[in-house]
């Protein structure tokens, strides 16, 4: 592969500064390393891309690059596999591993596909970069035998990329897991996250109480009505409160359609209909299209708990 005619990323002073700053990150790290131009390199642009934190991350623009990287099929768990592990009452955890591709170096001979240009300089990475096609892939199959070895201490365990699921039926047991999780994590070089929980309304309380204090973080402060109600909301709550996140199979289904003349209904062989009655007749309106339900199968319509209802 040739590598496209150089180019570098076109921002704002201000924005310049940003870009400098962490490439300097990234060369501390050892993420990058400044390179010459080579024969059958690829040089791509870079970007910046914003972060929760409100810091921004440099992205290697590999667009162009990916086009000519081969695509392998792979399985990988997703949102729906934590959703048909859930049961009511279960403890359930996430570890988000920080720079988590940034653990996995690349091969010196191929690491000349993978340059960017910045302030004249040529720079390559030394590891995964985010946007590489076959990063995921590549993550995911070096996890595999991780999560493996959790599950045969019996966890309940499994990963999207660099996020985590961990879940077990009481506090302790979930607390096990993920003391076991991040512990074999650092013994294999991966960073789990030392950031603390962020709760928005602590955070509102912590900055109006720094003011005060004059940006003394020493000092006591007090919290708001607002953020003790919603904690003590989840301190009375958490263990009781519960809704489905899964769809069960209806009891019964029940097939209905309606005019401004007539109902009728159809379930499980069984038929029924007519025409409305003098005041429903009269109502200005369509006529509720659960109405025929109601009135052919439900003798208490309150006392049903779950249904599925089509309106036809």
């Amino acid at each position: 592969m040739q590598g496209v005619e150089i180019e570098e990323l076109t921002v704002s002073s201000s924005e310049k500064c940003i870009v400098d700053n962490e490439i300097t990150k990234l060369l501390m790290k050892g993420l990058i390393e400044p390179t010459n131009q080579e024969s059958g390199e690829f040089i791509s642009t870079i970007f910046l891309r914003p972060k929760k934190d409100g810091t921004f991350r440099v992205i290697l623009n590999l667009k162009r690059l990916n086009e000519f990287v081969e695509y392998h099929h792979f399985k990988m768990d997703t949102i729906y596999t934590a959703i048909h592990l859930m049961k009511q009452g279960c403890f359930m955890a996430s570890i988000d591993l920080q720079d988590a591709y940034y653990t996995v170096p690349v091969c010196p001979n191929h690491r000349k596909y993978l340059k960017f240009s910045w302030r004249g300089q040529l720079y390559q990475y030394s590891c995964l970069p985010n946007g590489l096609a076959s990063a995921p892939r590549i993550f995911t199959k070096i996890l595999k035998p991780v999560y493996a070895s959790l599950r045969n201490k019996g966890h309940i365990s499994f990963a999207y990329i660099d996020d985590s699921y961990l879940q077990d039926d009481n506090f302790e047991g979930c607390k096990t897991n993920v003391h076991d999780t991040t512990t074999m994590f650092d013994s294999l070089g991966f960073i789990p996250p030392s950031d603390q929980l962020f709760y928005r309304a602590l955070e509102r309380d912590k900055t109006q109480a720094l003011k005060l204090q004059k940006g003394n973080y020493a000092a006591n402060m007090t919290l708001s009505q607002d953020a003790l109600a919603d904690l003590r909301w989840w301190i009375y709550n958490i263990e009781t409160s519960s809704k489905p996140v899964l769809a069960s199979q209806p009891d019964m289904v029940i097939q209905s359609d309606a005019s401004l003349l007539g109902w009728g209904a159809h379930s499980d062989g069984k038929h029924a209909g007519g025409p409305w009655g003098e005041t429903e007749a009269k109502k200005n309106i369509w006529p509720d299209p659960k109405a025929p339900v109601n009135k052919s199968f439900a003798k208490d319509p309150g006392g049903i708990s779950r249904g599925e209802r089509e309106h036809t």
